[in-house]
């Protein structure tokens, strides 16, 4: 065993977490104590890999977790796994958190610390120089005259590069497509914006991508679309390096025209916003969450049919206003709103209700009990329970506030200004209210795009569930 260091050398741990804090990292789950100087967020291991996972997504950088005390998981991809790997010394372990934290796309890693924290760190450690970038890729002038498709996914968000997007989109005249973990990479009404795809069976074909000469994908996440399986020649470009892929092209006179997909997605969901009836458009909610969203402010689904509504119509314009994760696992969104309490950032979550009969409030056991960590911490979240309108209403939670079920336009926009007002809640008491949809709106958009395969269809509307 090393004997601990004095008070004047620090130790491995404390170094390793001078590193992750120069990363951005500002707090690490599953341990009380925290790992050197970073604050700790107690909680079991399940709750506290959730935690880090939705950490390292709703911003730049990874979240962390501490188990056990000597497994570390870094992660950006909400539902992520990694095989641990085992690290025997200070060094080794420190270049994987920082290749991680250089890595735009969500993923997740796992690494066994096989070394004392304790010690005292050898001089020199955590000082670590910066990596050379990657080749940049750049397109033939001639490349201009054939069908090439752009796709941004979440890397270009998590790289802080959406301007550098929107100067190859512009010198090249070409429309963007985005996945829906890219949403908001051009505003809605952006003649580049060729809308959200990955959510349906027809997106691909709709999009042209299935008979494109040229694919090229920024920062894409195969959990939102796997275009291997779609695209006959896919490009992946580093998001950083998007601006000068294109520099050689002549630069366009003219937006782009409309594209298919983009125009008839448009038809389906302008009767859905502007619809009045009672039970609620979903597309209308997911309008009225945009619209009373602050600057600041994010909403956050979880994967499923409210996922589902929010991934396809919530019209922003602001990177990162908006959240589902590729990856369907249960509580990521009460999981996201809790670290944005903790964070002082307004924040919506939405959930499906009905993920197990009679649970409080219509929410999965994972979220209630994320409910009651907050609380413990003293956080007040608002969340949103969608409900198609036939459903039974299910008990309160907790700790909770309730206005009942809101199931038309005025009131759901009352009820989502209510939700981002701070002013008006009591710490450690959260606000929950059942929005009841009309569950027939999706037939609108599968009759464009076919039925809907994000996540597997499992869950999703037009996937054989009610």
């Amino acid at each position: 065993m090393t004997p601990p260091a004095s008070a004047a050398t620090p130790t491995v741990g404390e170094r390793i977490a001078e590193a992750l804090a120069r990363l951005g990292v500002r707090r690490v789950h599953g341990v009380a104590t925290g790992l050197g100087g970073l604050p700790g967020i107690a909680a079991p291991d399940d709750l506290a890999l959730l935690l880090a996972d939705l950490d390292g997504r709703c911003g730049g950088v990874p979240g962390v977790a501490l188990l056990d005390p000597q497994l570390l998981h870094v992660s950006s991809q909400p539902g992520g796994r990694a095989n641990p790997e085992t690290i025997a010394d200070p060094e080794t372990a420190l270049l994987r958190v920082h290749h991680a934290a250089r890595e735009a796309t969500p993923h997740t890693i796992a690494l066994h610390l096989d070394f004392d924290l304790d010690a005292p760190a050898p001089i020199g450690f955590a000082d670590l120089a910066a990596e050379a970038d990657p080749v940049v890729s750049m397109l033939s002038p001639d490349l201009a005259q054939l069908e090439v498709v752009f796709i941004a996914g979440p890397g270009v968000v998590r790289a802080g590069v959406v301007d550098r997007l929107h100067v190859a989109a512009a010198h090249a005249g070409v429309p963007v497509f985005n996945t829906w973990g890219a949403k908001g990479a051009f505003r809605w009404d952006s003649p580049y914006h060729a809308g959200t795809i990955g959510l349906q069976e027809r997106d691909a074909e709709l999009a042209g991508i299935t008979n494109a000469d040229l694919v090229v994908v920024v920062g894409g996440d195969p959990a939102e679309l796997d275009l291997r399986l779609v695209a006959p020649t896919v490009l992946e470009v580093e998001p950083a390096h998007v601006d000068l892929l294109v520099a050689r092209w002549a630069a366009a006179s003219d937006p782009p025209a409309r594209t298919r997909f983009f125009s008839e997605m448009s038809a389906a969901v302008t009767p859905l916003y502007e619809s009045e009836s009672s039970p609620l458009s979903p597309a209308r909610a997911a309008l009225h969450l945009s619209g009373a969203a602050p600057r600041d402010g994010v909403v956050v689904a979880d994967a499923g049919v409210a996922g589902f509504w929010l991934a396809r119509t919530f019209p922003t314009g602001i990177p990162a206003s908006m959240l589902v994760p590729a990856i369907a696992i249960p509580g990521a969104a009460v999981a996201a709103a809790l670290l944005a309490g903790l964070d002082d950032r307004p924040c919506v979550a939405v959930c499906d209700a009905g993920a197990t009969d009679g649970a409080p409030g219509g929410l999965d056991p994972r979220s209630a009990e994320l409910l009651e960590l907050a609380s413990t911490l003293g956080c007040s979240i608002a969340v949103q329970v969608w409900e198609p309108a036939c459903n039974r209403s299910a008990p309160p939670v907790a700790g909770s506030t309730s206005t009942g079920v809101v199931d038309s336009a005025a009131a759901h926009v009352e009820a989502s200004l209510a939700a981002f007002d701070r002013s008006v809640r009591t710490p450690g008491v959260h606000r929950i209210d059942r929005v009841a949809f009309d569950e027939r709106a999706i037939d609108r958009l599968v009759e464009v795009a076919g039925p809907v395969t994000a996540w597997g269809g499992s869950g999703a509307p037009g996937s054989g569930d009610s």
